[in-house]
């Protein structure tokens, strides 16, 4: 029940399953950025409190959205409403239903977007930025704090998206940039061999978290 309960936070966030298996502590990534997210992972109500976010910039591949779900799993456990989406979905919820998206953003304390490079901007159009620009406008306090994704580099920020939108980011996040091995080929290799794989609900990640997901309720009398 420990671990149903957990995943049953993952699932209700929307963060990807494939995600659901790491350990912060085995990740392959730069040390420094490593450190950065154990930092803020350890002060994470502070985060939550003031809005304070991160954006992750790389090349494909080198664990960014990774970091960010490691992220979300540890805002699970600590009790924060967590939401897990790309900025393409949100484009799409928010055409669908404006009202609807603009609730989900307001109702969360974590926002995970990832994949800020991949929305579709039509050639002429400036949809997509206004809209990245009003979401940017309900994240950092008393809004959700934003923990973002993206393939550009700051200047490429501001080439697609415009000075506005870079200037809002660099007020709500603190920008680490990941640089490292692409583990693409490494999933290729073992892609097929996953076919036979079943879900392991005691898998040792899954385990330690679903614990401190438990320890935090029993403190907290949740």
């Amino acid at each position: 029940m420990i671990v149903f309960r957990y995943l049953k936070a993952l699932v209700r966030a929307g963060i990807p399953s494939e995600y659901w298996y790491l350990d912060l502590d085995k990740l392959n990534i730069d040390v420094d950025v490593l450190e950065n997210v154990k930092e803020y992972i350890g002060n994470i109500k502070s985060a939550a409190w003031q809005g304070i976010g991160l954006m992750f910039l790389g090349p494909n591949g080198i664990g960014k959205t990774s970091c960010q779900c490691i992220i979300g799993e540890y805002a699970v456990v600590s009790g924060f409403r967590v939401s897990y989406l790309t900025l393409s979905q949100y484009i799409q919820m928010f055409q669908e239903n404006s009202d609807a998206a603009v609730r989900a953003i307001q109702s969360t304390e974590f926002l995970l977007l990832d994949e800020l490079d991949k929305a579709y901007m039509k050639s002429g159009s400036d949809y997509v930025s206004k809209k990245l620009f009003e979401l940017l406008g309900y994240v950092g306090a008393p809004g959700p704090a934003l923990i973002t994704c993206t393939n550009w580099q700051i200047d490429e920020i501001k080439t697609k998206f415009g000075i506005s939108i870079l200037s809002k980011l660099k007020r709500r996040v603190h920008i680490l940039e990941i640089e490292g091995e692409d583990y693409s080929e490494r999933i290729q290799e073992n892609l097929l061999a996953r076919l036979k794989r079943k879900i392991d609900y005691k898998h040792p990640a899954i385990l330690k978290m679903a614990n401190l997901m438990e320890e935090h309720s029993w403190k907290h009398g949740n």
